[in-house]
């Protein structure tokens, strides 16, 4: 508007710009209403896990790992003590 009053553009540059304000406008509005109402949820709602999830985690990290070193030693004899700590 400033730029039309003071006569550094004319209307048809003017119709122009703000026709293509108007479009932008609606492209964000359009993507903020689907980034909001959308299923997934960004990192700023991911929950913290319970002790039980951490445990059943290291559980499964064990129970994985225990898995794979019976396949390739299946005459081995079952220590937990090898498969749990860090992954």
């Amino acid at each position: 508007y400033i730029a039309l009053d003071n006569k550094y553009i004319d209307i048809s540059t003017f119709r122009n710009g703000t026709g293509l304000c108007d479009e932008c406008s609606r492209l964000i509005q359009s993507f903020i209403y689907k980034v909001k109402s959308g299923s997934k949820e960004g990192l700023q709602f991911k929950k913290e896990k319970t002790k039980a999830q951490l445990e059943r985690d290291e559980f499964d990290a064990a129970a994985g790992k225990y898995l794979a070193e019976e396949k390739l030693n299946p005459d081995v004899d079952f220590d937990i003590t090898r498969f749990q700590g860090k992954s």
